[in-house]
Formats: structure tokens, C-alpha cells, sequence
């Protein structure tokens, strides 16, 4: 899941650029677009939204695991924000079964699992 607030440049309308960035995000964690095992840093997030036309700075509020326990598992913080988020390759299983684990993918299963606030730029 991902939550963040944004600044809109003045210059565009803030229901415009918010839908971008969203889109933005929606591509980056698409099916598609990942990998398997391919984990999810923050900085990227940050490089996604900063590179919308009409974004002028963005501050994420979280970042994480829709399933706490899932974060948990992979190593995750009681923090809001992660900075790293690890996803796992598959690989053995040490005390079988399952013989291997599967690997995993950093997905946005629905949209509300990106929550962007805009401030400023245009009305619509």
C-alpha cells in the first residue's frame, strides 16, 4: 500500500496531476512491470510521482505490506514507511514441504491500495 501527499505546481490542475500520479504508481506496480522477487524501495516510489508533469514535491505517509503479518515475515518495521521492502525469489524450503517456496510480486491488487493527497496547482 502506498499513501502519500503532493504538491501541485500552480500552473496545472490539481485533479489532473493527481490522477497522473496515480496512473504513474498504478504502472510502476503492474503486473507487467515487476518482477518476481523484485523488491520495492522507496526511492523509487519518490522517482515515480517526482517525474509527473506538475509535481512539485512529494512526501510519502506509507509505505508497506497490505497484511501486517506479511511484513512481518518479510522483515518489515512497525513503521508507516518503509524504506525497502523486501519481495522473495523462489528458492528451497529447508523442511519440505512445499519442496520450494514460490516467488513473490510487489502488485497493487486494487486501486485503493494508492491513496495520493493533492494540495495546490488549479482547481478543476
Amino acid at each position: 500500500m502506498v499513501t502519500a501527499t503532493l504538491a501541485v505546481d500552480p500552473a496545472y490542475v490539481n485533479p489532473t496531476v493527481k490522477a497522473a500520479a496515480e496512473a504513474a504508481l498504478g504502472k510502476y506496480f503492474a503486473f507487467d512491470e515487476r518482477s518476481f522477487g523484485q523488491a520495492v524501495h522507496l526511492s523509487d516510489v519518490y522517482a515515480v510521482v517526482q517525474a509527473v508533469p506538475g509535481v512539485v514535491w512529494v512526501d510519502a505517509n506509507g509505505l508497506g505490506y497490505k497484511d501486517p503479518a506479511v511484513g512481518a515475515a518479510h522483515g518489515a518495521t512497525a513503521a508507516a514507511v518503509q524504506a525497502h521492502m523486501r519481495i522473495n525469489g523462489a528458492g528451497p524450503n529447508a523442511a519440505p514441504p512445499p519442496r520450494a517456496f514460490p516467488a513473490e510480486l510487489a502488485v497493487v491488487q486494487v486501486a485503493s491500495d494508492i491513496a495520493l493527497t493533492a494540495a495546490g496547482g488549479l482547481p478543476a
